[in-house]
């Protein structure tokens, strides 16, 4: 089973997929935030901050009351991702991770009325742009020799995230919460290669021989500029008196990628009763490239929990 971790403080995305990426990252209360975020799915860390600063509020047109609330957001994301497992950080003295570096930069609205304290009608406008860093072993299996790739590549994003809340029959309230990305970035498909060993002849005497062994992946190394777009949504509704656990499914395609992948996921969380972004926990069940493989071949189990401090 694979398992994501995630631990923060004042704020966090709000659903995650296999891979620890989130399209939501509305904060309930406006408010400057912070969080570490670790996916055992994809062995990767993540250091996250938004800081926030108050812009002048606007008139909702045709109301004397209703006003927006406005907050520009500026922060960054740094994520360290491990290779060949947590416990390889480390391998023959030198780092063995690919690390990436983005900056984040947007707005949050909210309505509010005048006569009132309650704020509705939540949403989210944010770009995402930064470089990824990786290296990659490659073994050539006929020269029977090993190279070493050093990759730089770019990576950006528009990001829109909407927030809505309902009334059933009996005046309780549902909370709504959907997020879409479009975005651009230079990718590759040391993914879809299979993992080797290709052995070499140091030299030899009648009773031994001393040889070296080099680990990597076999195939062709190829690069491609995919525009990755992605869907989130979720809904709280209430469930014992309370708005504690959720329901959500998200979406995620490759475009102009080989086959174009597809991944589809689902899973249910857990919030603070009433507060639809303030997530403590949940685990999702991922499906891989549902149009070219079996989905029960290609799945992902994953669990992710959330400590929260405001």
């Amino acid at each position: 089973m694979l398992t994501a971790l995630s631990l923060s403080t004042k704020a966090q995305t709000v659903f995650e997929d296999a891979s620890g990426e989130s399209v939501l990252i509305k904060n309930a209360d406006l408010k400057d935030w912070f969080n570490i975020r670790i996916n055992t799915a994809s062995e990767s860390f993540t250091l996250s901050y938004i800081g926030t600063r108050n812009l002048k509020d606007g008139q909702v047109k045709n109301s004397a009351t209703e006003m927006i609330s406005r907050r520009s957001m500026l922060g960054f994301d740094l994520k360290l991702k491990v290779k060949d497992g947590i416990g390889n950080v480390y391998k023959q003295g030198k780092l063995n991770t690919g690390i990436s570096a983005a900056l984040i930069w947007g707005i949050q609205k909210e309505n509010y009325d005048t006569k009132t304290p309650i704020y509705t009608r939540p949403r989210s406008f944010y770009l995402k742009a930064g470089l990824s860093y990786d290296k990659y072993a490659m073994l050539d299996t006929l020269n029977y020799s090993k190279t070493e790739l050093k990759k730089l590549q770019p990576f950006a994003s528009l990001n829109k995230n909407w927030f809505y809340t309902s009334k059933t029959s009996n005046d309780n309230p549902v909370y709504s919460l959907a997020g879409i990305s479009f975005g651009y970035r230079v990718t590759n498909n040391t993914e879809d290669l299979d993992d080797g060993i290709g052995s070499t002849l140091l030299g030899s005497a009648p009773n031994y021989s001393v040889g070296k062994q080099d680990a990597g992946k076999l195939g062709d190394y190829q690069t491609y500029h995919s525009f990755p777009l992605r869907l989130d949504y979720g809904i709280l509704p209430r469930l014992f008196g309370k708005n504690i656990l959720g329901i959500n499914a998200f979406a995620r395609a490759g475009i102009n990628e080989p086959k174009t992948p597809i991944n589809l996921g689902t899973g249910v969380f857990f919030s603070k009763d009433n507060e639809p972004t303030n997530v403590v926990g949940g685990f999702g069940w991922q499906f891989n490239n549902v149009v070219h493989k079996s989905l029960m071949s290609n799945s992902s189990v994953f669990v992710y929990i959330g400590y929260t401090i405001q």
